[in-house]
């Protein structure tokens, strides 16, 4: 039948940068999920650049206003929120173990 083909200079060429070590899938993967990556290097810059740049451009040639929320907030400040879970077990990281 055949043998699995490597891919190695392929996948090389199609993501330099994960072959450089600026992007990682694999460990992210296991604490955020599928799709998800951390940057690293000349990405991480290039993202903190970019998004400064866009809140230069918003705040003064459109008139927002720029905030800096908090990280943390308290279990009572987070109801009412669609993208936060809605429990506590789940959002505290407790799981039910057991029967």
């Amino acid at each position: 039948m055949g043998h699995p083909r490597e891919f190695s200079l392929l996948r090389e060429t199609l993501m330099p940068e994960e072959a450089k070590g600026w992007l990682d899938f694999t460990q992210t993967a296991k604490m955020s999920g599928a799709r998800f990556a951390s940057l690293f290097g000349p990405l991480a810059r290039l993202e903190r650049a970019l998004a400064a740049y866009m809140l230069e451009v918003h705040t003064k040639e459109f008139g927002y206003t720029e905030v800096s929320p908090p990280y943390m907030v308290r279990a009572r400040g987070d109801g009412g929120r669609p993208q936060l879970p809605s429990s506590k077990r789940i959002c505290s990281g407790h799981r039910k173990t057991g029967g």
